[in-house]
Formats: structure tokens, sequence, C-alpha cells
């Protein structure tokens, strides 16, 4: 059954890199993709709940931190997974996994199967 991940990345480079990741690993799935955290919660709020969230941690008007807590807030069941460059070592409350980059392309598809292809 096809999935629906959500990603949000303030980085332009980077959200079109991992869209494009994600269409070559699982081309099945629907990904759609946010510049804005906000613009992410307020379409979560708005009644359409992904099997998936990936966000940055480090986005200048609301970080991942945060956005995993509202969205865990709202009623969010689906796994939220954090991808950073930033020097931490455990998630922080409310994130499902960590991926701390650089990362290999292997482990991204074992990440995503990991979370998408649970019972």
């Amino acid at each position: 059954m096809p999935k629906l991940i959500f990603l949000v990345d303030d980085q332009d480079l980077v959200r079109r890199a991992l869209v494009r990741a994600i269409a070559r690993f699982r081309p099945e799935d629907t990904v759609v993709d946010f510049f804005s955290p906000h613009e992410l919660l307020k379409t979560v709020l708005e009644g359409r709940k992904p099997d998936l969230i990936l966000t940055d941690r480090s986005m200048p008007e609301l970080d991942g931190d945060t956005l995993a807590s509202n969205l865990k807030y709202t009623g969010y069941e689906g796994s939220v997974v954090m991808i950073t460059g930033d020097d931490i070592v455990t998630p922080p409350p409310h994130v499902d996994e960590l991926m701390k980059k650089p990362y290999e392309m292997k482990d991204f598809r074992e990440m995503l199967d990991r979370h998408l292809d649970r019972p």
C-alpha cells in the first residue's frame, strides 16, 4: 500500500535531494515537501496525516524539536525522523529516530523502510 511522506527542510538543495532519493527508493510512495515547518504543521492540523515526517533540526522559523513536539501534541501518531548535522547524540523527545549527517544513502533507505514497512 502506498505511503505518504512529509519532508521539511529550509534548504532547497537538501530538500530536493531528499525528494529525489525517496522517489528512487520508494517510487510507489508520495512525498510532499515543505520549505516551512509551519506549513507542514498547518497541513497536518487540517487533517492530512502522513505515515512519516522527515524534518531538519535547525530551521530559522521553527526548529525540528519544537515541530516534533507540536505534531505529537496534536495527536499525530506516525513516525518523526530528524535529520541533522548538529552535535546531538540522542533523539529529542517526540522524535522517533535521529539521522546524523553525513549518512550513507543505504542507511537513509533502511530508515525509510523501517518506518514505512511496519505491520
